[in-house]
C-alpha cells in the first residue's frame, strides 16, 4: 500500500546567491562487465552479510585514485579555487564498439549520487559500501536486444512488394486522418498520400520502378505504426505490423541511390516512430539520422512563406507545406531522443527556422475531421515552446561542456532551468495545464472530453519528466564531499531542494500511471515505459544517499507499485518486441527493489549494533 503521509514540500530556488562551490568533476572510468540477469525478488542476496566496506560509514567512500598526466594537469588547473584542492579523473575511458560498460543500462546520464557517477569504478564501490553487493551494473544491464534477420522476410522481390488489400489499406488510413493521433504526428496528408497509394498498387512488371518503391516502402511503413494506434481498430495483426516494418526497412537499402523526396522522408519517419514506440531506441536513433539528413537536403529546415493555403493550392506548394510539418516532426523528435539518451542533436535552434506559419494550427487546438476539405491543415506536433525548452534542458545540463560544470555554475543552471519550466506550465491552458504535484489520494473521474483527457495526461507526464531531468542534476553536486558536510549552506540547502522537487515528481509519475489505463491507452508505449524507468531510477537514488530514513521505505512502496502499473499494459494486442520490454523493465525493476532492501537492511543492522 502507497505511503499517504504529506509529502515534501516544493521549495523554490530563488533563496541561493553569493557563494559556489568550484569543483569540477569528470569520472567515467567504467568498469568491464559481464552480461547477467538480475534474480528475483525476495532472493537470498538481500540476507547476506554486509561486506567489510559497508563498515566505512553511512556517507562516506574511499576516493578513487588517478595519476595520469591528464589527472594531473587538470587538478592544476583549479589551483584557484578558494575551497579544496580536487584531484579530477583522467578522461573517459575509450571502449571498443559493444564494450562499452554502462552500455544497457537505461538513463545513464542520471546515474548520480553525491557527486558520485554510479557506473564508474568509484560508484561501484559506492553501491557496494551501500548494498554489500557486487556486480551491481552488470545485473541492471538490459540483456541485448536479438533481433531476427532481416532476410528472414526479405527472401524474394515478389514477397517484398507485396501489399494487403487496397481497400484495407486506404480505410486504416483514412481512421489515422480522422483521429486525435494525426494531431500529433500528423506524418500524412490526405492528398499526397492517395497518390502515394496509387503508385505504390500501379505496377505492373515484375520489379518496380524508383518511384514505386519508395511508395511501396512508404505504404508498408505507414501501416507498421498505425497498427500501434487506437484508431486502428487493431485491424493488422501485431505480427502483421513487424514484419511491415521489416519489409520497409529492406526496401530502404534499395533506395539508397534513389533520389530523396518527401515519400521517402515520410517512410522514415513513420519507421522511426515504430521503433520508438516499441522502445527500439537503437534503430529508431539510426533512423533518425537519415530523417535528418533528408529533411535538410530537401530545405525543409528553412522556411518560405506562402503566398496562400487554400485548396487552390499547387501540388509543388502541397508538397513544400508537408515538408515543412515534416520538418517539426523530425525537430520534435531530435528533442526527444537527445533528452532521454543525452546523445548529441542533430537539429538545433541556430541552424533552423523555426518561424510558424500565420495558417497553423494551434498545438492545443482540438483536430479537426478530414472529411472531404482539400485545403491544407498545417500544425506543429507539440508546444514549439516545449521543444525550445527541452533542447535547452539538454544543452545546459548533459552536453559533454555541461558535465564539467562546478557545482555552482550547475545549481545556477538549474535554477534557471525550473524557471523557465514553469513560465512553459503557466502558458498552457488552464483546464489541461500539468499540475504540481499528483496527490495519492483516491482519483475522481472527470467529466472532460476524452481528447482532452488524453491531452491533460500527456502534458501532465512529460512535465513530471522534465522536472525530474532538470532536478536530479544536481545529484552531480559535491564530488569531493559525498557526505555533503563541507558544503556551503546554500549549495546544500540547494541540493535537498531539488531532490525533493525530482523525488516529489517521481512519485508523482508512479501516482498518475495508476489511475485507469483507458487514460494511458492512447499514450505510446515507449512513452509509458521511459516516464515510468526514469521515475523508478529517481527514487532507488534516493534509497541509495539516504536509506536510514523513512522516505527509502516509502521510495520501495512506490517501486513495488510500478510493477504492478508495467503489467498493466501488457495485453495480447502488443508485440513480441513491446512484450520482452515489459519482462525487461520488470526485472530491472525487481532488481532496483531488491537493492534498496539491501541497503535499507544494512543501515538498520549498523544502528542495532
Amino acid at each position: 500500500m502507497l505511503y499517504s503521509k504529506p509529502r515534501c514540500s516544493l521549495l523554490r530556488l530563488s533563496d541561493v546567491e553569493g557563494l559556489f562551490l568550484r569543483v569540477e568533476q569528470l569520472e567515467n572510468a567504467f568498469a568491464e562487465s559481464h552480461n547477467q540477469l538480475p534474480p528475483r525478488l525476495g532472493s537470498s542476496r538481500t540476507e547476506r552479510p554486509a561486506s567489510p566496506l559497508s563498515d566505512i560509514g553511512d556517507d562516506t567512500v574511499e576516493p578513487e585514485e588517478s595519476t595520469s598526466p591528464s589527472t594531473l594537469l587538470d587538478a592544476a588547473e583549479t589551483t584557484d579555487s578558494p575551497l579544496t584542492l580536487v584531484s579530477i579523473e583522467a578522461q573517459p575511458s575509450y571502449h571498443s564498439l559493444g564494450q562499452n560498460p554502462a552500455m544497457g543500462v537505461p538513463l545513464t546520464q542520471y546515474w548520480y549520487s553525491r557527486g558520485i557517477p554510479l557506473l564508474s569504478d568509484r560508484g561501484r564501490r559506492y553501491i557496494h559500501s551501500k548494498t554489500g553487493q557486487d556486480s551491481v551494473v552488470e545485473k541492471l544491464r538490459f540483456p541485448p536486444r536479438l533481433h531476427p534477420p532481416a532476410q528472414s522476410v526479405c527472401c524474394s522481390d515478389k514477397e517484398l512488394w507485396k501489399l494487403p488489400p487496397k481497400e484495407t489499406v486506404r480505410n486504416l488510413v483514412l481512421n489515422f486522418l480522422n483521429s486525435q493521433s494525426q494531431r500529433r504526428f500528423p506524418v500524412l496528408d490526405h492528398l499526397l498520400f492517395n497518390a502515394t497509394l496509387e503508385e505504390a498498387y500501379g505496377f505492373i512488371r515484375e520489379t518496380p520502378s524508383s518511384s514505386q518503391i519508395q511508395s511501396i516502402a512508404c505504404v508498408l511503413a505507414t501501416l507498421s505504426f498505425i497498427d500501434s494506434l487506437q484508431c486502428s481498430n487493431k485491424s493488422i495483426s501485431s505480427e502483421h505490423a513487424d514484419t511491415y516494418a521489416t519489409k520497409a526497412q529492406c526496401i530502404l537499402k534499395h533506395m539508397i541511390n534513389v533520389e530523396t523526396s518527401v515519400v521517402s522522408l515520410q517512410t522514415v519517419l513513420t519507421l522511426q516512430r515504430y521503433y520508438m514506440s516499441s522502445t527500439q531506441t537503437d534503430k529508431a536513433a539510426y533512423l533518425h539520422s537519415i530523417a535528418c539528413h533528408i529533411v535538410c537536403a530537401l530545405g525543409g529546415h528553412t522556411y518560405v512563406p506562402s503566398k496562400h493555403d487554400g485548396p487552390d493550392l499547387t501540388w509543388a506548394e502541397r508538397q513544400g507545406h508537408h515538408l515543412r510539418t515534416l520538418f517539426w516532426i523530425c525537430f520534435m523528435f531530435d528533442k526527444d531522443l537527445s533528452l532521454r539518451s543525452a546523445q548529441a542533436p542533430l537539429l538545433t535552434e541556430e541552424y533552423c527556422d523555426l518561424t510558424i506559419p500565420e495558417c497553423c494550427t494551434g498545438c492545443y487546438t482540438t483536430w479537426q475531421m478530414v472529411g472531404a476539405n482539400k485545403k491544407y491543415h498545417f500544425c506543429i506536433p507539440g508546444d514549439p515552446a516545449l521543444l525550445r525548452l527541452k533542447e535547452k534542458i539538454s544543452r545546459l545540463l548533459f552536453s559533454p561542456r555541461a558535465l564539467k560544470l562546478n557545482d555552482g555554475e550547475l545549481v545556477l543552471r538549474i535554477r534557471q532551468l525550473d524557471d523557465d519550466l514553469e513560465s512553459w506550465r503557466l502558458s498552457v491552458p488552464s483546464e489541461i495545464r500539468p499540475k504540481l504535484s499528483i496527490p495519492s489520494f483516491q482519483w475522481t473521474p472527470t467529466q472532460e472530453p476524452y481528447a482532452t483527457m488524453n491531452t491533460t495526461c500527456r502534458l501532465q507526464l512529460e512535465y513530471h519528466h522534465l522536472v525530474t531531468a532538470i532536478h536530479t542534476a544536481v545529484r552531480r553536486c559535491g564530488a569531493n564531499n559525498p557526505d555533503h558536510r563541507d558544503l556551503p549552506d546554500d549549495i546544500h540547502n540547494v541540493i535537498h531542494s531539488s531532490c525533493d522537487l525530482s523525488l516529489e515528481a517521481s512519485r508523482s509519475t508512479m501516482t498518475f500511471m495508476q489511475r485507469p489505463t483507458t487514460l494511458l491507452g492512447d499514450q505510446d508505449f515507449g512513452d509509458i515505459i521511459f516516464y515510468l524507468t526514469l521515475a523508478a531510477v529517481s527514487l532507488f537514488i534516493e534509497i541509495l544517499a539516504h536509506p536510514q530514513k523513512m522516505e527509502s521505505q516509502n521510495a520501495l512502496d512506490y517501486l513495488a507499485s510500478s510493477i504492478d502499473i508495467v503489467q498493466s499494459i501488457s495485453t495480447p494486442a502488443l508485440t513480441q518486441t513491446e512484450l520482452d520490454r515489459i519482462q525487461e523493465t520488470t526485472r530491472f525493476i525487481v532488481e532496483l527493489i531488491d537493492l534498496g532492501t539491501c541497503a535499507i537492511q544494512n543501515v538498520t543492522r549498523d544502528a542495532q549494533r
